[in-house]
């Protein structure tokens, strides 16, 4: 199924200059979204590979619970688990999506399996 094909007798010179303008246009915007996404992944990576060799587990999933529950002090309710068990599932939760970053589909997939934990 093409465009000439759908629009027939209706299909010009110009429409088919407009639309591979467009096709032209959408491929650059994606191979610069692709770029600036393999970059933020990167700057992800290693700020949080930083982050980890800069302060404890236990420290990082701290700052992540008070964090969290002091922007929404209604969730904590949802939580009832100690502090100290709370940070640690935090920080690995956060380390496993950081190790996707890069890797939408399996971030996806990991989302789904932190969603269930």
């Amino acid at each position: 199924l093409t465009v000439q094909s759908i629009l027939g007798d209706e299909f010009s010179v110009d429409t088919q200059s407009s639309w591979e303008w467009l096709w032209g246009w959408l491929q650059k915007s994606m191979t610069m979204v692709l770029e600036d996404a393999q970059l933020d992944a990167t700057v992800v990576t290693q700020s949080w590979d930083i982050a980890n060799d800069n302060v404890s587990e236990e420290a990082m999933g701290g700052l992540m619970y008070d964090t969290l529950f002091s922007m929404a002090p209604n969730l904590k309710s949802e939580f009832p688990k100690p502090r100290q068990m709370l940070s640690v599932k935090f920080t690995e939760m956060l380390t496993t999506l950081v190790s996707f970053h890069g890797d939408p589909a399996r971030m996806e997939e990991q989302i789904m399996w932190v969603a269930l934990r």
